[in-house]
C-alpha cells in the first residue's frame, strides 16, 4: 500500500509529482518529451563582443539526457577594416550563423532549479557583405571559409511554471 503524504508537510515531492505527471501526460505516457528553446547567447568573435539568437529543437528522456539540433544567427553584423580602393572604399561587414547537434546531461533538478552540462559540435557559416562607398555603389556577398564548432559548459535553469523557465551558462 502507498503511503499518502499531506501537500503541506511535503510540497516538492508533491510539485516534483505534479510536473512528472504533466510531461507523462501530454506525452501519451512515455518517458520521452519534446524541447522546445529560444536562446540568446553572447560570445567573442575577432575581438568583438557579438551576440546570437537561436533556436533548439530536441527531445529530453527520463528527465536527465536532452538531445537535438541548434540553429544560431549572429545579430549584428561585425564591421570589418575598409578597404581603400583608387576611386572608392569597400566597406566590409561579416555575418555568421552556425548549425550544431547538442546533447546534455542534468546533474540535479527540482522542481523550480536545475543544473545541466551541454556539449554541442556543429558548424560554422560566414559571409562578408560589400559595399562601395561610392553613391550608386555595387554590393557583393563574399562566402567566408566554414569551421567546426565544439562547445562544453556548465547551465542553470529557473522555471517558474513546468515549461516555462529562465537560464544562463
Amino acid at each position: 500500500k502507498k503511503i499518502q503524504r499531506h501537500p503541506l508537510l511535503f510540497p516538492d515531492s508533491l510539485k516534483k509529482e505534479k510536473k512528472k505527471n504533466c510531461c507523462n501526460s501530454w506525452c501519451f505516457g512515455t518517458s520521452a518529451v519534446p524541447l522546445l528553446n529560444i536562446v540568446h547567447q553572447r560570445s567573442i568573435l575577432l575581438n568583438h563582443k557579438v551576440r546570437f539568437t537561436g533556436v533548439r529543437l530536441g527531445g529530453e528522456i527520463g528527465e536527465k539526457i536532452r538531445f537535438g539540433i541548434g540553429f544560431y544567427n549572429m545579430d549584428t553584423p561585425i564591421d570589418l577594416e575598409p578597404v581603400p580602393r583608387k576611386a572608392d572604399t569597400l566597406i566590409k561587414k561579416l555575418k555568421f550563423e552556425y548549425v550544431n547537434l547538442f546533447w546534455e546531461y542534468v546533474i540535479y533538478e527540482d522542481f523550480y532549479w536545475e543544473f545541466a552540462i551541454p556539449f554541442a559540435i556543429g558548424k560554422a557559416f560566414g559571409k562578408v557583405d560589400t559595399v562601395s562607398s561610392l553613391p550608386a555603389g555595387k554590393r557583393g556577398i563574399v562566402r567566408a571559409d566554414s569551421a567546426g564548432i565544439f562547445t562544453a559548459g556548465f547551465d542553470f535553469q529557473y522555471r517558474f511554471i513546468p515549461w516555462l523557465g529562465i537560464g544562463g551558462g
